[in-house]
């Protein structure tokens, strides 16, 4: 008996008596304690405490005989805690409303594949669809995704083995000459004078570390003057003030000169053959 009453005489309170208790708890800071019945003849009383794995409480024994604790009083949080909590809650809620057209607009963008951009007039589709394509070509180095690159290679599809992909980079490039053909005059205009609708519609690559066969081009000017309505428009895209170097859609990687001049040659010597 004096075993066992050594070990709980913490938690006994003697007959008509107030001690101060302590309780283990979980929870942490500043909590109140109202004025609760612990047992019959137990009461505890009003208080402050702060718990840190421990809390101390007034509890009154109103009884003739000493009476053994058997419930922990119950806490409750402070004014100052709940108001926290609003707080913390109401900075959660702000953040959601920061966040929610955020990620409204990322889904709206994910949806909206085919919108034009206002800068390059390329839709996002279209660039997926060419960056997938130059994926595809294994062994060659791009210095941009365009439909426009090397004109001599071949691209593996699940419906043929093999097919030949200079029909579709010949194609576009036939489009995009006649394009700078008619927006870009080498001798009449300049940087000065730059024609803004040009880099939005004009989409050219050339591909500078391959040999072109140009002979399969069938082209509509001498590359002669396609270098220089390239070096003019090139020249106004970097002097645009009006719009951003990097949402341009001119994308050139130009060929070497020794290239087109040998390519020159070429056309001649095919032009004389023709006459």
């Amino acid at each position: 008996m004096e075993q066992g009453y050594m070990l709980n005489k913490k938690m006994i309170i003697p007959p008509y008596s107030e001690n101060l208790m302590e309780f283990p708890t979980n929870e942490r800071g500043n909590r109140f304690i109202e004025r609760q019945i612990l047992q019959p003849g137990l009461i505890c009383a009003n208080g402050i405490t702060k718990c840190d794995k421990t809390f101390t409480c007034l509890v009154i024994n109103l009884t003739a005989d000493a009476q053994i604790i058997k419930k922990i009083p119950e806490l409750v949080k402070t004014a100052h805690s709940n108001k926290e909590k609003k707080m913390k809650l109401h900075n959660t809620w702000v953040m959601l409303k920061m966040l929610i057209p955020f990620w409204l607009g990322k889904l709206t963008d994910a949806q909206e594949v085919k919108a034009l951009d206002s800068k390059t007039g390329v839709t996002k589709n279209h660039l997926r669809v060419i960056t997938d394509y130059c994926d595809k070509i294994k062994g060659e180095k791009w210095y941009h995704l365009t439909d426009c690159g090397s004109l001599n290679h071949f691209v593996k599809t699940k419906s043929q083995k093999e097919i030949e992909g200079i029909s579709l980079a010949n194609e576009q490039i036939r489009i995009s000459l006649r394009e700078l053909q008619n927006l870009i005059t080498p001798h009449t205009y300049s940087y000065k004078q730059y024609l803004k609708e040009a880099p939005l519609d004009f989409d050219c690559c050339f591909d500078m570390d391959k040999t072109n066969d140009y002979e399969k081009l069938q082209l509509d000017m001498p590359l002669s003057n396609l270098m220089s309505s390239v070096d003019d428009l090139r020249m106004a895209s970097m002097k645009a003030d009006d719009l951003e170097r990097e949402n341009l859609s001119v994308c050139f990687s130009l060929l070497l000169r020794s290239q087109l001049i040998a390519s020159k040659n070429t056309w001649g010597k095919k032009s004389n053959t023709h006459k």
